[in-house]
């Protein structure tokens, strides 16, 4: 269905929209601003209605986030760090 070459399915859309949001990514390829790639895992397009009745191109990203390993660290504790410091000068340069 459409330029869609990830394993997962994407969720059907009417065939105008489908169209539509094919001639946009072409005319993107073509200007340079996306390239084309095969992904386990891809983030579905869509056309939302403006209010002056034209398209938006969006990205729903939701389930690319789903399988996405989080690279999470800890906080840093602020008072651990101002005991670190003790009474050591800090001098802040230009």
């Amino acid at each position: 269905m459409g330029l869609s070459y990830n394993k997962r399915l994407s969720r059907p859309q009417r065939i105008i929209k489908q169209n539509a949001n094919d001639t946009q990514v072409r005319e993107m390829q073509e200007a340079g601003d996306c390239t084309s790639f095969e992904a386990s895992n891809h983030s579905q397009v869509h056309l939302t209605p403006r209010l002056d009745g034209s398209d938006r191109f969006c990205i729903d990203y939701g389930q690319l986030n789903a399988v996405t390993e989080r690279q999470t660290w800890p906080i840093p504790n602020i008072k651990e760090w101002c005991n670190e410091l003790g009474t050591a000068a800090v001098l802040w340069g230009p």
